[in-house]
């Protein structure tokens, strides 16, 4: 009997199979889902008169002791309904579930119905807690705990995840559940929902590391609480470039990193990796008829995988998650990223055109960074040392520093990782971690790293006294370390030179701007008019453009400003661009027009 049990329920995660005797407790849930199988096994072994009886002792017991679970499976779930206190009747163990879990549940601080995925995710239902009674609100929840298929960094296998069904009166849709078992949608759904989620899963196990994508909507990103060890999620719209990095994501975010989930055996694992392997795994379609020993075992889904080469299978593929880590270039944040959000980077085309410094520099920048992409030696002596490229731009605002940065990198089509002293925090410690955080994934992501306004960091180190001093020279020397050893790109700029550590000068390629001429602003004037809704000719759009050059002793971020404002105005007046609009916002932005005053 205890053989038959155990061929049939498998390694059952709340029934201990391995047991002898093995034990169920009442109502009998796992016994009445497995009655069909035992009936069929009691006739198949018709000839052996001891496994017959035997059998036939436990199909008694279900049929006199479990009709009240034949009533209310007759009576609700069979047209597709289920009560509260019946919900471990529908739900089998290893059977595939969906919904639309929350990301990380255990960690989101506000309410859940505002941070569920985008579209269901499927998983392999594991177990059901006992009902619990909220202390706060006084209703009761069971809690479900299923398995999925994840990646920790640098091996795909399976993770445990956690979400829970509230308390409900009366009787209720089975589809209407935050997580149910995949058998109880129509066929249609079905057919329309599994081939999504397939696909899906195996954009999201080809883009673990290191990808870009183009983002836009609402990401759940951590939020650091006070007590400094715990951290918890928050919804947040962020739009632009991300990078897709679940290494650099767990390494940022130890606390938030989901371990791999092992059965604790090694019991047929070869076997489960040659089949998971294999071309005969079942179709998605199927999973949710196979046992738990079947869905778990048979598909592999026990092993672990390394990153390289590894393809998912559907089954796989079917359970992986719809959310990825990553971070947000524009947004600065770390966060899960809706897959189903993703789109492609679109790169600029000519974007050194859009830079106004003379050629001869442009290409030597280019040169510098082209020789670094395929340089294999080390320029020290010292492993590890010198092997990076890190550029000083120098020069008064405006001049085009931090645009040869984001231009250069647009050059490369490579991601811009950007840093001010906001990103890094005040204290040692936390800049430290936080530093080499955006460097590791900038190194996984072959990113270039712009560092604005350096001396607010790079500051030449004092001997005073004060805690202020202290931490100064101890991030000045986090700072060498870490431009010492990196061995990517990196640019840092500055308006105040002379005040960088001299250390620091040592150790890069210092590069000086100067301010612009007539026709140096005259081009960043025409780059940014040309853009109008409505133009004059090419010729009058050069000659204003050269006119807007001389008139006004503008730095770049200037022209672009006041570029903007001039095609807004344009636009709402449905005119033409025109040097009259361009200088009245001058006026009254530059001091020389007061709103309110009377002529």
């Amino acid at each position: 009997m205890q053989e038959a049990l155990r061929s049939i329920i498998g390694k059952h995660s709340q029934i201990g199979t391995s047991a002898d005797p093995i034990i169920f407790e009442k109502p009998y849930y796992a016994l009445f889902h497995c009655r069909k199988e035992l009936r069929e096994m009691a006739t198949r072994a018709s000839n052996v008169p001891e496994q017959t009886q035997h059998l036939g002792w436990l199909n008694d017991f279900i049929s006199n002791n479990l009709k009240a679970l034949g009533k209310v499976q007759t009576g609700l779930v069979d047209k597709g309904l289920i009560d509260f206190k019946h919900l471990p009747l529908i739900f089998e163990a290893g059977s595939v579930v969906v919904g639309q879990l929350l990301v990380h549940g255990e960690h989101i601080k506000t309410p859940a119905k505002a941070h569920k995925t985008k579209q269901p995710e499927c998983f392999l239902f594991h177990r059901l807690s006992e009902p619990v009674k909220d202390e706060n609100t006084g209703m009761k929840y069971i809690d479900i705990e299923v398995l999925r298929w994840g990646y920790n960094g640098s091996m795909f296998g399976l993770t445990k995840e956690k979400t829970r069904i509230k308390e409900f009166a009366g009787s209720k849709k089975i589809t209407d559940l935050d997580c149910f078992p995949l058998q109880y949608l129509g066929e249609e759904e079905k057919n329309s929902l599994i081939p999504r989620l397939v696909q899906r899963g195996k954009m999201w196990c080809q883009n673990v590391d290191a990808s870009n994508f183009q983002y836009q909507g609402i990401a759940m990103v951590p939020e650091e609480s006070k007590r400094g060890w715990e951290t918890n999620l928050v919804p947040k719209a962020l739009s632009g470039r991300i990078i897709l990095d679940h290494h650099a994501f767990m390494r940022a975010f130890p606390a938030l990193g989901n371990p791999l989930y092992s059965s604790g055996s090694s019991e047929g694992a070869e076997d489960d990796q040659d089949a998971a392997l294999s071309n005969n795994a079942p179709s998605p379609a199927d999973l949710w008829t196979l046992s738990s020993k079947i869905t778990i075992y048979r598909l592999g889904l026990w092993s672990f995988f390394d990153r390289q080469d590894f393809k998912p299978t559907d089954a796989q593929a079917l359970l992986c998650p719809g959310t990825s880590l990553g971070y947000s270039l524009q947004g600065k944040e770390w966060g899960y990223f809706d897959v189903d959000l993703l789109n492609n980077v679109e790169w600029a085309k000519d974007p050194l055109g859009k830079l106004e410094v003379p050629q001869i520099q442009k290409d030597m920048l280019l040169d510098l960074i082209t020789d670094h992409n395929t340089k294999s030696v080390g320029m020290d002596v010292a492993a590890g040392k010198g092997e990076g490229l890190i550029f000083l731009l120098c020069g008064p605002p405006g001049c085009g520093k931090t645009l040869t940065a984001e231009m250069m990198a647009e050059q490369q089509k490579r991601a811009l990782i950007r840093v001010t002293s906001g990103d890094l925090g005040d204290h040692p410690g936390e800049v430290d971690q936080r530093l080499t955080a955006l460097l590791e994934l900038a190194l996984r992501a072959s990113a270039v790293v712009l560092i604005d306004e350096a001396d607010t960091f790079l500051a030449k180190r004092t001997r005073g006294g004060s805690i202020g001093d202290y931490f100064h020279n101890a991030i000045v020397a986090i700072f060498l370390k870490q431009l010492e050893y990196f061995p990517g790109i990196i640019f840092l700029t500055t308006n105040q030179d002379d005040d960088i550590d001299p250390a620091v000068i040592s150790r890069v390629i210092r590069l000086r701007y100067g301010r612009l001429n007539p026709s140096g602003r005259a081009k960043i004037w025409r780059h940014h008019l040309s853009r109008a809704e409505k133009v004059p000719s090419e010729n009058e759009l050069d000659q204003l453009c050269a006119r807007l050059g001389e008139a006004f002793e503008l730095d770049g971020r200037e022209i672009k400003t006041l570029s903007n404002l001039s095609l807004t105005i344009c636009r709402s007046r449905k005119r033409e661009i025109s040097e009259e609009v361009v200088r009245q916002l001058f006026d009254l932005t530059h001091g020389t027009s007061v709103i309110g005053s009377r002529a």
